[in-house]
């Protein structure tokens, strides 16, 4: 978690993230998340990212930069609830119940 908020912090100092554009913004945070987090957290953060963005851009009503708050809203619940699914099947896979308990 530590590298990945370094790599977020440097992205942000070094305008490698596009926050002019929120689309933009969630892609590079899912990009800069991929390649410095490792585990379990960073694939989660990364699909909650990657989702978000995804969402905010299918469900904006405008066609330029600017995203509504109803586009935000669709894109972080989207992005949470992929990223929750993605938990539970890691832990139906590796035999534990979605609390972590041994199954």
């Amino acid at each position: 978690m530590k590298r990945g908020a370094n790599a977020l912090l440097h992205g942000l100092e070094s305008s490698t993230i596009d926050l002019k554009n929120p689309i933009t913004t969630m892609t590079d945070v899912a990009d800069i998340i991929s390649s410095s987090m490792g585990g379990t957290s960073g694939a989660l953060f990364e699909i909650f990212f990657r989702v978000c963005g995804r969402t905010i851009m299918e469900k904006s009503s405008s066609s330029n930069d600017a995203a509504d708050a109803n586009a935000f809203s669709a894109g972080f619940v989207a992005g949470g609830e992929r990223a929750k699914r993605a938990s539970l099947e890691k832990d139906s896979s590796d035999g534990s119940s979605s609390d972590g308990s041994p199954k």
